[in-house]
């Protein structure tokens, strides 16, 4: 099931439309809250740092839903009958990143950043399981292979294929 997010102008906020309902998540210097037309009460979670903005949005399974910050943090949120659970903030990289990939079994999340690592880390923990270390730019793209889904492909800044 597709999730179909709009962002403002400023990047401040975005609605996430999943499974027909609405989710609306700002992102603060602060605060993460999350609002839903479906929830009479507001549902608050926080994060003590700046977060630094929400650069990629995406859902895993059925109900989990993935939020990766401008700060290299991954948020993990599982959604069931009207209630948000948050499952794990982690930090990820140092520097932003650039391009977040899901496995097809939805197990995996394969993320690459300025600080020219790829972490491979598990959705429902967010454990860190391998970090790729080889690349000499920031990475831009990952592909991974839907036929061999050990296979990862990588590309950077400077226009190599890894």
């Amino acid at each position: 099931m597709p999730i179909v997010v709009y962002f403002d102008s400023q990047g401040d906020w975005l609605a996430a439309c999943y499974a027909g309902l609405t989710v609306l998540l700002v992102v603060q210097i602060i605060k993460y809250k999350i609002y839903s037309n479906n929830i009479k009460s507001e549902k608050i979670i926080s994060y003590k740092d700046n977060l630094g903005g929400i650069t990629h949005h995406s859902h895993a399974l059925s109900t989990v839903i993935l939020s990766i910050t401008r700060y290299g943090c991954l948020i993990v949120f599982d959604y069931i009958n009207n209630i948000v659970k948050q499952l794990c903030i982690k930090r990820l990289h140092q520097m932003s990143i650039r391009v977040c990939k899901i496995n097809l079994n939805s197990l995996f999340v394969f993320t690459g950043s300025d600080d020219c690592m790829i972490k491979i880390t598990n959705i429902l923990n967010g454990i860190c399981l391998y970090t790729l270390h080889n690349h000499q730019a920031p990475i831009n793209t990952l592909a991974i292979d839907p036929y061999q889904p050990t296979t990862l492909i990588s590309g950077c800044y400077n226009e190599t294929l890894c």
